[in-house]
This record gives structure tokens, sequence and C-alpha cells, in this order.
């Protein structure tokens, strides 16, 4: 990724953006945060996984871990 792309950019130096550097644009000045935040609920959910497993294995691994990992793929996956 680019330096530049990092910092806002003008209407006029998006509009000239390939594919990739518009998601790479995207993703640093609007999903940031969002992505930090995955993240955290990903290191959570994995000392959820590890203290209750035993007891809610099946649960947990079916509903809870899989929930999650389908709106991380909506968050982070884009189409070619």
């Amino acid at each position: 990724m680019m330096y530049k792309l990092l910092q806002k950019s003008s209407r006029a130096e998006v509009l000239n953006y390939s594919k990739e550097q518009l998601i790479d644009y995207i993703i640093h000045n609007y999903h940031r945060e969002q992505l930090d935040m995955i993240d955290e609920i990903d290191q959570g959910l994995a000392k959820l996984l590890n203290v209750h497993y035993d007891h809610h294995g099946e649960e947990l691994t079916k509903d809870l871990s899989n929930l999650f990992a389908t709106q991380i793929r909506s968050c982070t996956s884009f189409p070619s």
C-alpha cells in the first residue's frame, strides 16, 4: 500500500485509484476501527472457548464460533 493512500485524499485523487488502491483506502480510512474490534473479539472468543469448551463445546463451536467467522468474512472479503 502506498503511504499517500493512508491519508485522506481528494475526490479527484480517489477517482483515479485502482480497485486495489481504493479497497486499501476505504479499509484504512473507514474500517480500521472495526478491524481492530474484530481482533479484540477474536481474542475474547478464543479465551471463552478455552475456558468453557469442556461443558459447552458443541454449542460454542456450532453457534458462536461459526457466527463470528461468518461476520468476519462479510466484513473483510471484497469482490474481485
